[in-house]
């Protein structure tokens, strides 16, 4: 395996320290928000009265077997009075959006509820599911726990895209040495980017 070589990489165009520093900030946020959002969800997951197809229809009220930004905005600003603008509301669902149609099915809602790390977990919750899908509505704790997910969502969309326009207005910032920057050569990896964590 090739030994990465920051000496060539740093013949690209020179990035700031300060805007290397907003990256690594941009990076860490990710990791660490990603990271609360796959507690919740375990905790979610946990639940004994958790049913992800009962919430699905219970978010769904209209039975258009999708979920739309107009459904979390009747659950999370009218219902619940977490307030997040609809453009936020749209990062979250295209986040999950495999299709690309800006609604979530009930296969990709899934992926929201559902633990990411925890196969055994993930597993368990998936047994429960339509186990009380028949009643309309959720309990409290569920709820509770729902809400806390989408907050976790959105806030790291929220933090992200706000590191992300503060590196859009820094004048040495590009993509392209960017990515140069971190892969080293080859790909992107785990170990360039330690080692850019690490220098930075």
């Amino acid at each position: 395996m090739k030994s990465l070589n920051y000496q060539n990489i740093l013949n690209l165009k020179m990035l700031s320290k300060k805007t290397l520093s907003i990256v690594c900030d941009l990076l860490m946020n990710i990791a660490e928000k990603e990271k609360q959002v796959e507690i919740t969800r375990q905790v979610l997951c946990q639940n004994l009265n958790f049913d992800a197809y009962q919430i699905f229809s219970y978010l769904d009220h209209e039975s258009k077997n999708y979920i739309n930004e107009i459904n979390l905005i009747s659950f999370l600003n009218k219902k619940n009075g977490i307030h997040f603008t609809s453009e936020e509301l749209e990062f979250l669902i295209l986040l999950y959006d495999q299709n690309f149609d800006a609604r979530l099915s009930y296969s990709e809602f899934l992926n929201i509820v559902l633990s990411d790390n925890n196969y055994e977990l993930r597993k368990k919750a998936r047994e429960r599911i339509g186990s009380c899908s028949d009643n309309p509505t959720i309990p409290f704790n569920v709820e509770y726990s729902l809400v806390k997910l989408f907050q976790k969502i959105l806030n790291l969309i929220r933090t992200t895209r706000k590191i992300i326009e503060e590196l859009k207005m820094r004048n040495d910032f590009n993509v392209h040495d960017l990515f140069h920057y971190l892969k080293g050569y080859g790909n992107i990896t785990n170990e360039s980017m330690k080692i850019f964590l690490e220098k930075n």
